[in-house]
């Protein structure tokens, strides 16, 4: 792959890179490690410990902020 000597796109293209690396892990820091009522599935929307039908795991198999007693 080639990059533009222009250094104004060169500084677009890092950002664009960073940007998008920041995405993905915000992506996986929602969902990796967490049970599948704390992330939602298919089309639902996450149900969080202390929620109506929330996630019932005592927080051993779910690294989801909700188990720390602090907000999500």
């Amino acid at each position: 792959m080639t990059y533009s000597l222009d250094p104004v796109e060169r500084v677009a293209v890092r950002k664009q890179i960073r940007d998008e690396q920041i995405a993905r892990a915000e992506r996986d820091a929602a969902t990796l490690g967490r049970s599948m009522k704390c992330r939602g599935w298919d089309e639902r929307p996450p149900r969080h410990a202390g929620s109506l039908d929330g996630c019932k795991n005592d927080g051993t198999g779910c690294i989801c902020e909700c188990h720390d007693g602090t907000p999500s």
